[in-house]
């Protein structure tokens, strides 16, 4: 799947819907009515661009925002961070800190992981086929790792603002 096909499903609910649950449901009903080949294209596309912030610089800002962030909370915040759509998705890539500016506190968005799941049953009924998958992302996150006690010199404004 193109990343402007990827993004153009996304944005079809989130430009119109703000309620994280009704964005979840509405990208279920979307997804539902591309055929099984594209559904799993979708997820395939969803790890890919998942894999664009899977990063130190954006694990930090999220482990800030959230008061902590543990691996899965990672992976559930930068399923959030896709659910913003591309614009915002873009510019947390150029700054990080950026997330700040439209982020809920503790916020992670795990149901949107399981919107291809959720769409192959229901348009197959059977189970999401993750051996069709290429990969399911990268092992280790990009950039320079860091230590909680780093956080305040990375990130001074938006450490103090909160913690």
């Amino acid at each position: 799947m193109e990343d402007s096909r990827f993004w153009d499903i996304v944005e079809s609910v989130t430009n119109r819907v703000s309620d994280i649950e009704d964005i979840f449901g509405g990208l279920v009903e979307v997804v539902s009515k591309l055929t099984p080949e594209e559904i799993i294209a979708f997820k395939q596309k969803q790890y890919e661009v998942s894999d664009l912030v899977y990063r130190w610089d954006i694990w930090a800002v999220a482990y800030i925002l959230n008061g902590g962030c543990s691996d899965d909370g990672f992976t559930y915040f930068r399923a959030g961070l896709i659910s913003g759509g591309r614009e915002k998705f873009d510019a947390a890539l150029k700054n990080p800190e950026s997330l700040a500016d439209w982020l809920p506190e503790d916020f992670e968005a795990e149901d949107f992981m399981y919107i291809a799941n959720d769409a192959y049953e229901k348009v197959t009924g059977e189970e999401f086929p993750y051996d069709r998958l290429t990969s399911e992302g990268r092992e280790d996150p990009a950039g320079e790792a860091w230590d909680e006690s780093d956080l305040p010199k990375l990130y001074p404004a938006l450490y103090s603002k909160y913690f």
